[in-house]
């Protein structure tokens, strides 16, 4: 799987949720880069049940929440970030 060159933004949802890009359930070895992610409720990028991602060259800006959440932390690496911008939450 691989999510490339994406503008992401001004995500929401009423209750729970509002993530920019969102991996479960067992995704595994997904390439995530080039991608413009901002202005979002949840986390730019959120990661629950998956594994070995590579997320690269990303901008993570403005979120709600995290920049970048693991939603369960397991006895294996869940991502590898590299060269990614990460930019402060929008003040509230």
């Amino acid at each position: 799987t691989v999510v490339r060159g994406n503008h992401v933004h001004h995500v929401t949802a009423a209750d729970y949720g509002g993530w920019g890009i969102y991996f479960d359930e067992g995704c595994a070895h997904a390439l995530i880069e080039h991608n413009w992610v901002h202005d979002t409720q949840g986390s730019c990028l959120a990661i629950h049940f998956a594994r070995e991602l590579v997320v690269r060259h990303n901008v993570f800006a403005r979120s709600g929440e995290a920049l970048v959440s693991v939603g369960r932390v397991e006895p294996h690496v869940s991502a590898n970030l590299a060269h990614n911008l990460l930019l402060s939450p929008a003040p509230r």
